[in-house]
């Protein structure tokens, strides 16, 4: 199917659409976002995917995985996590390949861009990638398998920097049910379903990735005499015989001038049971940097990394992205952490008011509202949260008055017309919810609930066929979660069309 935005056009009027990468289950637009003056990459699934629920669930948890990293020179940054009308996107950081060489490994390896040195750097780096991985995980009493360890999913920068990415099938929640990954690149276990998957499966991954940086081939072809032409759903069993059964090759029987170490290296992380393996990333990289240091008679120098900590906007970001999946009481840490960090961080104010009026500590969040505007007069979205917190607390008046702010300092606030549409609403003053309504509408054809909303302004107002035709609307735009509402709307509508 095709995407839903095209180059040259905005998301949400913000994200300006440069390039659009398709791959797997997911689209990435990269984009210039106009309001935080910087490139950002934004990752969706793909339009056929978006009402399924198994990949809807699998997405979260990747943002999931992708947010609790948080910030490492090795691992490409998700900003955070957010739904642009239902649509799920992770945010992060926008990657500029070599010209040469273009944006992941892939393109190095098959462009001969891999010297004995530059592969051993760019191996150390994915080690020190993956054991922040690790330990951030371990942290939170969580066992970390990334499971789709291949070149596509290692990119490098403009100035030769690694950064591992695409966490989408991360063993975050301990289900080993599923058969996931890459055939060229997984481990004899994966290919199992049912199969204990711990980090040494990382490791095989790893293990041939490597093979394939030293040799240019990957360890396990299909033989195309034996197999010329055989059909996609039969290549993985193909994969999966010579990954479980097969010898284990090794990098010298291909390039003999490479270090035995090196090739004993290789051949151990491709060990078929988990025993033979290294236990963790952090040994292969003090083997490789001897490695390193043998060949090039130079040190490798890591970046001191432990003691970087989170700004105040990153913290922000990680509260709202943790907020938005569901996780809230650590949400809430994060902008405690936040305002520590920065008593005179607005947002961090604004998004801890977000959280108290939703769980209706209306008084305590219209008290965070009140300093976030105190520190930024022009802030538009504090202005809002504010009115929707006087607005539950049944003060409708002093919530227009703050939605009419709103509306001022940003005349296409889709969100605040329909949140003063509510207000009045709630006032039983119908015709100015529904111009509302309109506003809102007018602002994004997509908005489904100030289409639900207007067909009850409609409806209070006797306007019975135009309330049937914004339910009918509702239904149309309604995302898969809305299943139940779209029910009882059907019912209303047959009640309706007997009120015609």
């Amino acid at each position: 199917m095709s995407n839903r935005w095209k180059v040259g056009e905005r998301i949400q009027k913000r994200y300006e659409v440069h390039f659009i990468h398709g791959g797997g289950f997911g689209t990435v637009y990269l984009c210039y976002d106009h309001e935080g003056k910087m490139p950002v990459a934004l990752k969706t699934p793909k339009e056929e995917h978006l009402g399924d629920k198994r990949f809807k669930d699998m997405f979260r948890q990747e943002a999931e995985a992708w947010v609790r990293l948080e910030r490492h020179k090795n691992i490409v940054r998700a900003y955070n996590f957010i739904e642009i009308n239902f649509r799920p996107f992770i945010a992060m950081e926008y990657i500029v390949g070599d010209d040469m060489y273009g944006v992941d490994l892939s393109g190095w390896i098959s462009r001969g861009g891999l010297s004995l040195k530059t592969t051993l750097d760019f191996a150390v780096q994915f080690c020190l990638g993956m054991e922040h991985a690790q330990k951030k995980f371990k942290e939170l009493g969580r066992p970390f398998v990334h499971r789709d360890v291949k070149p596509a999913n290692i990119l490098i920068t403009r100035d030769r920097v690694l950064k591992v990415t695409d966490f989408g099938l991360v063993k975050a929640l301990g289900e080993t049910e599923k058969v996931m990954g890459t055939p060229e690149y997984m481990s004899p276990e994966q290919f199992i379903k049912g199969a204990e998957v711990d980090i040494r499966s990382d490791i095989y991954s790893f293990g041939c990735v490597l093979f394939e940086m030293l040799s240019g081939r990957q360890p396990y072809e299909i033989d195309r005499e034996k197999y010329p032409d055989p059909h996609p759903d039969f290549e993985p069993l193909i994969y999966k015989e010579m990954h479980i059964n097969d010898p284990i090759p090794h990098v010298m029987d291909y390039v003999s001038s490479i270090p035995e170490g090196l090739d004993g290296l290789v051949f151990r992380c491709m060990a078929k049971e988990r025993e033979g393996r290294f236990d963790d990333f952090g040994s292969i990289r003090h083997e490789l940097m001897n490695i390193y240091r043998e060949h090039t008679g130079e040190g490798y120098e890591i970046e001191k990394i432990d003691d970087i900590k989170l700004e105040a906007w990153e913290l922000v970001n990680k509260g709202a992205s943790l907020c938005n999946l569901g996780y809230t009481d650590e949400a809430l840490e994060c902008y405690d952490r936040a305002i520590e960090f920065d008593p005179e961080d607005a947002l961090a104010y604004n998004n801890r008011g977000v959280f108290y009026a939703s769980k209706g500590y209306y008084d305590i969040g219209i008290r965070d509202f009140d300093r976030a505007i105190e520190l930024n007069h022009e802030f538009a979205e504090a202005y809002c949260g504010r009115g929707n917190a006087y607005d539950d607390k049944g003060e409708h008046d002093l919530a227009i008055r703050d939605y009419n702010k709103a509306i001022e300092l940003k005349p296409e606030y889709a969100l605040a017309y329909y949140n003063r549409g509510l207000a009045y609403y709630n006032k039983g003053e119908y015709d100015l919810a529904i111009r509302d309504y309109d506003m809102a509408i007018e602002l994004n054809p997509e908005y489904a609930e100030a289409y639900y909303n207007r067909g009850f302004a409609h409806e209070k107002k006797g306007f019975y066929k135009e309330a049937i035709r914004d339910f009918k609307k509702f239904i149309g735009l309604a995302p898969p979660q809305y299943a139940e509402v779209v029910m009882n709307v059907k019912a209303m509508i047959r009640d309706l069309e007997g009120r015609v």
